[in-house]
């Protein structure tokens, strides 16, 4: 299956204490993310993220993820604050 951009892009800057996306539209099943710095990532309704339960993001990789429309996503920081990257894909 393949998937394209929906035109829905977000950054979020990320620290010490998670930060987090709005939710996804109710057409999205698919994002890509890239991190500008390692991060940790939650995905859920109501995420929080922490380096227990979170996904072990590495820098400027792309990462394509299925996800459930309303979700969001959140990410914290490993040792440097960066921005996290999310678009939206479609089928």
């Amino acid at each position: 299956m393949y998937f394209r951009p929906n035109g829905v892009n977000e950054v979020v800057a990320f620290n010490a204490s998670a930060a987090t996306a709005t939710a996804v539209s109710d057409s999205c099943f698919m994002v890509e993310i890239v991190a500008s710095e390692n991060c940790y990532i939650s995905i859920e309704a109501a995420p929080t993220a922490t380096a227990v339960n979170g996904m072990y993001i590495v820098k400027d990789w792309p990462y394509f993820v299925k996800v459930t429309p309303g979700e969001k996503i959140a990410a914290i920081k490993v040792t440097s604050a960066g921005n996290l990257y999310v678009s939206e894909l479609t089928q």
